[in-house]
């Protein structure tokens, strides 16, 4: 999964701010690493990174795409 390809700071930073990453949409926004994801590392970097969103379907429920994320592992 591609979450648990995170290190452990990474997965640290998106606990604690998965809320900053989430809009009123139900999208989910992260951002990599270039250099290393061409190297088959994910690194969160918001320097001319490779732009992810993700889409919930619940949509306009931010606790509940907290909810999701922690308990499909997106967070620890």
């Amino acid at each position: 999964m591609l979450f648990q390809r995170l290190s452990q700071s990474d997965r640290a930073f998106l606990s604690r701010d998965v809320r900053n990453c989430l809009d009123e949409d139900g999208n989910l926004y992260l951002r990599f690493d270039k250099e290393e994801a061409f190297l088959g590392n994910l690194k969160f970097q918001q320097a001319d990174p490779i732009r992810m969103k993700l889409k919930f379907s619940s949509g306009h429920d931010i606790e509940g795409m907290v909810r999701v994320c922690a308990e499909s592992g997106v967070t620890a």
